[in-house]
């Protein structure tokens, strides 16, 4: 999947990936991972929450959560679209539990206090398997949760240089 610095002229179809917090929106190399910056989860945007809650949006189910609760396979259906999403906390501090799945229908799940002390405090890397026929776009910067959206996936983007 190619990453794009500008909007692409041209697509066949757009889809934008909201975000699930309200907070920061910053590039995957902030995360100190060497895994994560190679690509093992995907292409994608580190995240750092302004609260405990990550919500869980329209079209979003979730598949499966890691025992320790790091780590959230979800699938959203964008505009008829299936797209695999990948969220991973990763705290500044160690310890369990990470996070408490919530019985609020529109929170996927809420920060243990001692991983989320505040702004910055920790970070999460919302991630995307590598499509070969789509293109990214990411949007840095401030995210209201529901409202922003850090990540739009083109199919069949050209860009300016590569229309005659």
């Amino acid at each position: 999947m190619i990453e794009l610095t500008q909007q692409p002229v041209k697509w066949q179809k757009r889809f934008t990936l909201a975000s699930p917090i309200t907070g920061r929106c910053m590039p995957l190399h902030e995360i100190a991972s060497a895994p994560l910056q190679l690509g093992a989860w995907g292409a994608g945007v580190a995240l750092a929450p302004g609260n405990q809650r990550v919500y869980k949006l329209p079209g979003w189910e979730c598949h499966e959560v890691s025992a320790d609760r790091r780590d959230w396979q979800l699938v959203a259906n964008e505009q008829g679209a299936v797209v695999k999403i990948h969220l991973r906390i990763w705290p500044s501090v160690p310890g369990l539990p990470i996070a408490f799945e919530s019985n609020d229908d529109d929170t996927l799940f809420v920060l243990a206090p001692h991983v989320f002390q505040g702004a910055g405090s920790c970070f999460i890397s919302m991630t995307i398997p590598h499509y070969p026929k789509l293109s990214w776009l990411p949007k840095y910067g401030q995210v209201t949760a529901k409202l922003s959206a850090p990540i739009t996936l083109y199919a069949g983007a050209k860009l300016p240089t590569e229309t005659p």
